[in-house]
């Protein structure tokens, strides 16, 4: 666990390490929390105070594309600055360096949805005093659970598979460009209407223990495949 966490930690320093990188990184992710977390709560505010399906479409959307994105420069981003072959020489684990990694990614997007989902009160809390509508909202049980609960099983899910895809990349456009067609198709149905999400225990419990398992069952398959590389580049 110790060299996971110093995996993770050299990571989001890299992230943040130069002044302009760490500015344009800082800008992004604070426009993703405004997006998320202001605009779209703000004038789509009767929808989500009803807590409907289309609030469950926005967060699954937002683990679901920025855990793909970013999981895809993962490995595919070491290959291309031609550092993964010294990356391996390290002493550390191979399952210390994908779950560093890993856990990295899901630092930064889990922090962007608990921002997002914090603003998003306060948000349309403005909405319904401006209103004056009066009483303070707060989300359900069951949706606030889905909406830090669910979307945390769907990012570790999301990671996963990005991983996977980064390590047979030849690219990280390569690898973005796959993750986003991915995760297109899986929000299809969601916005086909062809599924659809209720904001209940008994929907959002199964639903999160389902994606728990299948993120297990990816990620063990990714690591199989982060150690093969990994000893096909030592034998090299």
């Amino acid at each position: 666990m110790r060299d996971v966490l110093l995996v993770c930690r050299k990571e989001l320093a890299e992230v943040f390490s130069s002044h302009a990188g760490r500015r344009a990184h800082l800008l992004t992710m604070a426009g993703q929390v405004g997006v998320f977390g202001i605009l779209i709560p703000y004038f789509m505010a009767p929808l989500w105070l009803n807590e409907t399906p289309a609030l469950s479409f926005i967060f699954l959307l937002l683990p679901l594309a920025l855990s793909s994105s970013q999981s895809a420069m993962v490995f595919a981003g070491e290959r291309e600055r031609g550092t993964l072959e010294a990356l391996l020489a390290t002493p550390l684990s191979v399952p210390a360096l994908f779950f560093g990694k890993a856990l990295a990614v899901l630092v930064q997007v889990y922090g962007i949805i608990v921002c997002s989902t914090a603003l998003s009160v306060a948000t349309l809390n403005l909405w319904v005093r401006v209103h004056g509508l009066g009483g303070t909202f707060m989300y359900s049980g069951p949706a606030l659970f889905a909406l830090l609960g669910l979307s945390l099983a769907l990012a570790a899910l999301a990671t996963s598979a990005g991983v996977i895809i980064s390590l047979r990349a030849s690219s990280v456009r390569t690898a973005q460009m796959t993750t986003t067609l991915l995760s297109v198709f899986c929000l299809l149905p969601l916005m086909a209407g062809w599924v659809t999400i209720r904001f209940a225990w008994n929907v959002v419990l199964p639903a999160t223990l389902a994606l728990l398992a299948a993120a297990a069952a990816v990620t063990g398959l990714a690591l199989v495949r982060f150690a093969r590389a990994a000893s096909i580049s030592v034998q090299r």
